[in-house]
């Protein structure tokens, strides 16, 4: 088992890594699952500040030359809008799909099986007939090192992405505020 040889595969090792497989796979769901929250909560923060330009028009025809805060305001949105563009930028990495190597073709991947067998379930069962426990061990391995990849890449994807939607909610809650001072001058 040195040297890159896999360990011998029984019956008991390939029902282990078939549990392994499925709990990372559940990983990347949860990463998914999290990418459409992080995304919500965007997507409300664009939301609350788009109903504000209503205000936002107001405060710049009340006066010929505008205030200090509104330009400060102007330049907390612009801040919100890079922030949180830079957050979907990486959601949209997130759940990207198929964001693995490819380098292997496994009797295990959808898009190998696929592409191999296109919708000929009988090319599939002949082509698994001689697919030894050996072999199915090798490709659950593979598929459990690459898909691991893939769930870390995902979860860093998506701490990155938060990161971004927190910082830009300084910038609208500055922008949000300034609003609500100015807005008074308004009238």
């Amino acid at each position: 088992m040195t040297n890159g040889q896999t360990p011998t595969a029984s019956p008991d090792r390939i029902a282990h890594e078939w549990k392994v497989l499925d709990g990372v796979q559940k990983l990347i769901e949860r990463a998914d699952m999290k990418a459409t929250v992080v995304l919500g909560i965007d997507t409300v923060l664009v939301g609350v500040l788009v109903a504000q330009f209503g205000t936002l028009r107001a405060l710049w025809k009340s006066s010929d030359d505008a205030s200090l805060g509104f330009w400060v305001c102007i330049l907390a949105i612009l801040v919100f809008v890079g922030l949180l563009g830079a957050g979907v930028y990486k959601l949209v990495g997130v759940v990207l799909p198929r964001m693995g190597t490819g380098e292997r073709k496994t009797a295990i991947f959808a898009g190998h099986i696929h592409a191999e067998c296109g919708d000929d379930h009988t090319k599939y069962s002949t082509k698994m007939e001689g697919h030894s426990d050996q072999k199915w061990a090798e490709d659950l391995d593979f598929q459990i090192v690459e898909n691991s990849r893939i769930a870390v890449v995902k979860m860093n994807g998506i701490k990155r992405a938060l990161q971004f939607t927190l910082a830009a909610i300084a910038a609208w809650a500055v922008a949000l505020c300034l609003l609500r001072l100015l807005a008074p001058e308004v009238a």
